[in-house]
């Protein structure tokens, strides 16, 4: 759990925060920063960066069949634009005794 706290933590930090960039770095190269932080590798469409995140740590069995984590257990966040002023979107898998400490590390939480 503290893993993925951090994950969520790290990637919040990484997606409000401008990245440095030289002039003339490719747009690819700054995004390579952010796959180094995710700790995963980033696949670029049309200058949309997508870092995919599977939940290995989980075992689900849907009747006598194991799910394969890479089918229904993706995590993922995506970037896109100039890394000054980045769109950022993504979802996360999470058991339910992580949605609190997830919500509690996110900005956009409120509490209550």
């Amino acid at each position: 759990m503290r893993v993925l706290s951090r994950l969520v933590f790290t990637f919040l930090l990484t997606a409000l925060r401008p990245l440095p960039i030289c002039a003339q770095a490719p747009l690819g190269a700054v995004w390579d920063s952010v796959g180094t932080i995710l700790r995963a590798p980033g696949v670029s469409t049309g200058g949309y960066f997508r870092y995919n995140l599977p939940r290995r740590d989980i075992t689900l069995t849907v009747g006598d069949v194991t799910v394969s984590p890479a089918l229904a257990l993706g995590s993922w966040a995506g970037f896109s634009g100039d890394p000054l002023d980045a769109t950022v979107m993504g979802d996360l898998v999470l058991t339910a005794a992580e949605v609190k400490p997830v919500s509690r590390s996110s900005r956009f939480s409120r509490s209550r």
